[in-house]
């Protein structure tokens, strides 16, 4: 089987809808080999191993959509026999009208007419097929949209267990002191975004406890500059940021730590129907996990694999970090439980074996 997987994103971009797509398309790769091919606006950062045709760049999004949606065409008409991939229903809905057949990886509702408009007529035509990110989400394209389980396949997000093994190996003062981290504390870290928010509870974790040190790795640094005074204002000098880093030193951080954090509230629009890829990454780490518990997270996260807590309530997050304190076998424990749910159900490799099975099984 050929697949081919459109996107209008910018993938040079750090962003996680980038880093999806690239992980699948590396996923993809290594189950296709030849047979796989991206096609993005511009170039890539680096040299991947997959076979990648630029589309022109523009800053617009319409006019990134506009050659995607062309690409998708031409491409239909071109390899008839080929399965297409896509986050971008526009783009879906031309591969169906040029005569292909594509899967839609859906990560939220439909917003505006046009998107709710399209997958009614989508759910009629027997050559799309759509994965969700989880299964909360997938309820509500049945209940809404009336699409049936044959056309529709939960399948959370994921992440490359293999790429830890050697730094699991290795001892957690080795990576601390290359990432210059302080060694004689408890190191708690979160990666990620700040724009999101939640920032905010990393003084449940650092008020009244000198001997731990909270990191956040991710953000521009602006962002981190921001917080760094919030915190500096609030008397804490134990809460460090750290702007952006790669993708192998984020790994580095996580593995190094000796606590995860997760945050996550129900301010957030999507807190219902996400599947961040941090969560998977934290689990991939082998490293203990102290995680908000709410919306679609529940699906994944729970008492079994990490520390759960409540975002809206202090006394909860206090709970579960005391909980993790206290009883260093059960972290131990569950993290060797979160580590082996990554490797035998939440890997890049698998998801993308799944969405071929699941394609080439309906098609």
């Amino acid at each position: 089987m050929r697949v081919i997987y459109i996107t209008r994103a910018s993938l040079s971009a750090s962003g996680a809808q980038a880093r999806q797509i690239l992980s699948m398309a590396q996923a993809y790769h290594d189950r296709l080999a030849g047979q796989f091919l991206l096609i993005s606006p511009g170039g890539l950062s680096g040299n991947p191993p997959f076979a990648h045709r630029p589309l022109p760049w523009s800053a617009k999004q319409w006019q990134r959509y506009i050659r995607a949606c062309l690409a998708a065409l031409s491409g239909a008409r071109a390899e008839r026999s080929a399965l297409f991939v896509t986050r971008d229903i526009v783009v879906a809905f031309c591969v169906i009208f040029a005569g292909g057949q594509v899967v839609y990886e859906a990560h939220d509702q439909p917003h505006g007419w046009l998107p709710k408009t399209l997958f009614r007529l989508l759910n009629r035509a027997g050559r799309f097929k759509m994965t969700t990110n989880c299964l909360a989400l997938a309820e509500h394209y049945r209940k809404v949209y009336g699409f049936s389980d044959a056309n529709l396949l939960p399948a959370h997000n994921a992440a490359f267990p293999e790429a830890y093994a050697p730094l699991r190996a290795l001892p957690k003062a080795a990576l601390r002191q290359r990432l210059n981290l302080p060694t004689d504390t408890l190191l708690v870290v979160h990666t990620g975004s700040l724009y999101k928010g939640g920032a905010e509870l990393f003084e449940y974790l650092a008020r009244g406890r000198e001997q731990i040190t909270v990191v956040h790795v991710g953000g521009k640094d602006g962002e981190c500059a921001v917080w760094r005074d919030y915190y500096r204002d609030r008397g804490l000098s134990n809460v460090q940021f750290v702007p952006h880093r790669p993708a192998d030193t984020i790994r580095e951080y996580q593995v190094a730590a000796d606590l995860l954090f997760y945050m996550t509230t129900r301010h957030s629009p999507i807190y219902w129907c996400t599947s961040p890829l941090k969560l998977f990454e934290y689990m991939a780490s082998g490293t203990p996990i102290l995680g908000a518990r709410i919306g679609s997270i529940g699906e994944v996260f729970d008492d079994s694999v990490g520390f759960c807590f409540d975002p809206e309530q202090a006394t909860s997050i206090n709970a579960g970090f005391e909980a993790f304190l206290s009883d260093p076998a059960a972290a131990a424990r569950r993290a060797t439980n979160a580590l082996s749910a990554a490797e035998q159900r939440y890997s890049w490799h698998r998801r993308a074996e799944a969405i071929l099975q699941f394609a080439g099984g309906n098609f």
